[in-house]
């Protein structure tokens, strides 16, 4: 039957496309190849992004934290002392009385406060370090989410430009069958509308496609070129 026959030669033919051996294969392969290069390079970086920076500040800070609570109850305890007034009156009765007076006081809750504190900054490691984790994943997502924009708008450029050539043949085409008479006005001006209508297009898709430009270079701090090379 026809349609078998035909679903027999879609099959031959993807597979011949897909095959190792054939050309549209091994472009297909060195494609997907360079775009997997660009992204590690974008993803390298937007690690260098401040955002990330402030995060391993704020697991610094987090860690400084640590640090002092655990020396924290040294803060806590306070020494007094004083000198007997007959010592320093140089009397016969300070041999009978101490000469001096010194002590220490230490809170009743001193352990209790230091564990609790060491707890808290060791959480706030935690937090902070979840948080980067946090960031890292979204300065990803966006970076990629960016690169595949900018993938399509390119695309749709190209196209875009295609048609707006094909539209403008064809509005040469018109010009001369009408100049031979073979047309009338009214579609000479309908392929022209079709041509600036199709420039329009072409205008608005160069715009959507530097905008992407501009927003993948927002996070990875360099020239898209750069990347690209």
């Amino acid at each position: 039957m026809p349609i078998k026959k035909t679903w027999i030669t879609a099959l031959i033919l993807f597979v011949f496309f897909l095959s190792p051996g054939s050309s549209n294969a091994q472009v297909l392969s060195s494609s997907n190849s360079d775009d997997s290069l660009i992204k590690a390079r974008l993803l390298s970086l937007a690690l260098n992004n401040p955002d990330v920076t402030v995060a391993d500040a704020d697991i610094k800070i987090a860690e400084y934290q640590l640090q002092k609570a655990k020396s924290s109850w040294l803060g806590s305890l306070s020494a007094t002392g004083n000198v007997n007034e007959f010592v320093v009156n140089g009397s016969s009765a300070a041999n009978y009385y101490p000469k001096y007076n010194f002590g220490v006081s230490i809170p009743f809750d001193i352990f209790s406060k230091t564990k609790n504190e060491k707890k808290t900054a060791s959480q706030n490691i935690v937090i902070a370090r979840s948080q980067k984790e946090d960031r890292l994943r979204a300065i990803k997502r966006e970076v990629l989410t960016r690169y595949e924009n900018y993938k399509e708008k390119k695309e749709l450029l190209r196209l875009q430009k295609i048609s707006t050539e094909e539209d403008n043949e064809t509005y040469k085409a018109a010009q001369k069958n009408y100049a031979d008479g073979t047309i009338q006005l009214v579609e000479l001006n309908r392929t022209y509308q079709m041509y600036i209508n199709s420039q329009a297009k072409v205008v608005s898709s160069e715009r959507d496609y530097n905008v992407t430009i501009i927003e993948l270079e927002e996070l990875i701090g360099v020239s898209l070129d750069v990347v690209l090379q």
